[in-house]
């Protein structure tokens, strides 16, 4: 089922909510199963709405800010990037994260710091990227957006790889 595999959960949820209401007024029964569904989506979940996420997106990325600020000056320690990540695996979406750390190594590769940009890319964009379901083409793109072009700095085969691995979702 294609609405089961929407990344993450609390996308699923709000998705299952917008259908209920749409349904409401037609299809009472199988508005209530959407709002089952919603109600599923949130369960477990970290963050209880898109507002939240977006909030601690934001968040990371003031973060991911001031540790580029750390860059050309290389006083930087391994601590700062490795708190940067527990705060991005937080995040429920393999986009976001796969966003973020994409983040992170473009702008080690404007500081010149081309070892550490290799590190974020092979050890956790790539990884981020995916875990996002093949099936979601539309996730996956917005994603190759961000780290297509981190990649294909280090890796440009595999860049290309992925991009042809997409089909067009319409």
């Amino acid at each position: 089922n294609a609405f089961q595999k929407l990344d993450p959960g609390w996308i699923r949820a709000e998705t299952a909510f917008e259908i209920a209401r749409v349904l409401a007024p037609e299809a009472d029964e199988e508005a209530r199963k959407y709002l089952r569904l919603a109600e599923e989506g949130f369960a477990g979940e970290t963050f209880s709405s898109i507002g939240s996420v977006q909030a601690a997106v934001s968040t990371v990325r003031l973060g991911i800010r001031a540790f580029s600020g750390l860059l050309p000056r290389k006083v930087d320690s391994p601590d700062d990037l490795q708190r940067l990540r527990r705060l991005i695996e937080a995040i429920p979406s393999a986009r976001e994260r796969a966003m973020l750390y994409a983040d992170i190594a473009m702008r080690c590769f404007l500081s010149q710091r081309f070892d550490l940009a290799h590190d974020v890319i092979d050890r956790y964009a790539v990884s981020a990227f995916d875990c996002i379901p093949k099936e979601d083409i539309l996730q996956r793109s917005r994603a190759l957006n961000f780290v297509g072009p981190a990649l294909h700095r280090i890796h440009p085969t595999h860049a290309l790889d992925y991009v042809e691995g997409l089909t067009q979702p319409y």
